[in-house]
């Protein structure tokens, strides 16, 4: 089994998602995006895909421009345990909080050793504002 952060195929590539059929995970070059969904190009995930699409036209819409319900960045960090801190000190304030972490960790990594890359800190758009405030940002 491969781990979360790299892709099945192209094992030094970063994973960009997961399969939502057969739950592998994949980098951008090796997933199908759905309507709501990835999906990779294996025959049954490919079926899955095509079920997926296969919904009444007003589904089929173009995504509308950025609402207040998007995801936004307010926070980067090494460690996901900062990451975690930080999202603990939002939902204090009665922020909803999200954790993308976006580390690879490559084989043979000492398990006292942090994965390279990133822990993104993410909120609701209505909510960058207050919340780079309670995370320690000034606008």
């Amino acid at each position: 089994m491969t781990q979360p952060n790299v892709c099945q195929n192209h094992f030094n590539e970063k994973a960009l998602s997961l399969c939502h059929h057969c739950q592998g995970y994949f980098c951008s070059k090796c997933l199908n995006e759905g309507r709501e969904f990835y999906f990779c190009s294996k025959p049954d995930c490919l079926k899955a895909l095509q079920d997926e699409t296969k919904a009444p036209s007003e589904e089929n819409k173009p995504n509308p421009p950025m609402t207040m319900e998007d995801w936004v960045t307010v926070a980067i960090y090494y460690e996901r345990a900062s990451a975690e801190a930080g999202s603990e000190r939002l939902r204090e304030h009665g922020i909803e909080s999200r954790i993308v972490d976006e580390r690879t960790i490559p084989p043979g990594l000492p398990p006292d050793e942090e994965p390279e890359g990133n822990v993104e800190l993410q909120v609701r758009a209505a909510d960058t504002h207050s919340a780079m405030k309670v995370v320690g940002f000034n606008l």
